[in-house]
């Protein structure tokens, strides 16, 4: 390696890696435009093993800059897919060595992008047991983060369940934090989306379990909703269930408004609504803000289901038909004397 080296910062062609000064220069020439399509190129073309040893080595020395580089991240996915198993257990052993460098590099773009791609070539690796693993003691930070939700989604969508098994072990124990969180409530459900049976219900289960916190939180609301949104009716019935001394404060409130709609739009229609109907001042939750649209909820489902507890519904606001002249509640009333149009 000590031939006076022809490297200029913008590539190398056919040979010139033997000329290269130290495989610092690999590394260089890896996150440079003309460099890194050299260096991909030998590594498709040559069949010279020691050619792919020295680029594996002069990456491998900074390979948290190569990942993380617009260059160098493609230089990065095509070196793991030559590597033998030996090269692939050193670079996962440096990867899951530092949960910090993880971090860093899985929440930024291009170290996303790299950690995705081996993400996908240790797929039918023994090796990918280690990746996940590592991954989920950093699920916290990357669950809240972006780009990070994205490696996670990753390993989802292309794993099965056994691989993912720690995954969603700590998705499990970390939901209700995530879900409170503003930006992990966003990318909670989208890990609740990709689940596979049967860690879907058992997440599905926490957050129903904790729907009466959730349902009143700022960000937990979002993940309630999420839940309702999916249909199943065992979640649904929990959820309403859980909610049954909240339905009127739930109503009044920002986001606990858009959680009630939810359960009147469910298989627990009846039951929600009959709660409704035991509640002697149901005009002041007609007049409120939020709590107008969930009563309009309230007649278009039991309409829409030829519910008898419509017209029980529509008598109990009649009845109070003065109060609703004014503020919000004109809105309901205006709902009712249109004839509650269906969607």
């Amino acid at each position: 390696m000590g031939t006076q080296s022809s490297f200029n910062n913008d590539g190398c062609h056919g040979d010139q890696i033997f000329k290269l000064r130290s495989y610092a220069d690999i590394a260089r020439l890896a996150m440079t435009q003309t460099g890194s399509q050299s260096l991909i190129n030998i590594m498709v073309a040559s069949k010279d093993p020691f050619a792919k040893d020295m680029i594996f080595t002069g990456v491998f020395g900074s390979i948290f800059e190569v990942m993380n580089d617009s260059h160098g991240y493609y230089v990065f996915g095509k070196l793991i897919e030559s590597c033998n198993y030996d090269q692939l257990r050193h670079i996962v052993a440096l990867m899951t060595l530092n949960t910090e460098s993880l971090v860093s590099i899985s929440t930024s773009k291009f170290g996303s992008k790299s950690i995705q791609r081996l993400v996908k070539v240790l797929e039918k690796s023994p090796l990918i047991y280690t990746l996940t693993l590592a991954l989920s003691s950093v699920l916290g930070p990357l669950m809240t983060n972006r780009t990070g939700s994205f490696v996670i989604l990753k390993c989802l969508n292309l794993l099965d369940t056994q691989k993912n098994e720690k995954i969603y072990e700590t998705a499990e124990r970390l939901c209700i934090t995530l879900a409170q969180n503003e930006k992990g409530c966003i990318y909670l459900n989208e890990f609740i989306t990709y689940s596979k049976t049967p860690y879907r219900e058992r997440l599905m289960n926490e957050i129903s379990s904790k729907s009466k916190l959730l349902s009143q939180d700022p960000s937990g609301n979002f993940v309630v909703q999420h839940v309702l949104g999916l249909h199943n009716p065992v979640f649904s019935a929990k959820i309403c269930f859980e909610l049954r001394d909240l339905y009127v404060k739930l109503s009044s409130q920002r986001g606990g408004s858009h959680v009630i709609e939810k359960c009147l739009n469910s298989s627990e229609t009846d039951y929600v609504v009959n709660a409704f109907l035991k509640y002697e001042k149901l005009s002041q939750i007609a007049r409120d803000q939020f709590g107008n649209y969930v009563i309009q909820t309230a007649l278009k489902a039991t309409k829409r289901a030829n519910s008898p507890l419509y017209k029980m519904l529509l008598a109990k606001l009649k009845q109070n038909r003065n109060e609703l002249m004014s503020g919000f509640g004109r809105k309901v009333l205006s709902f009712i004397d249109s004839g509650v149009p269906l969607d």
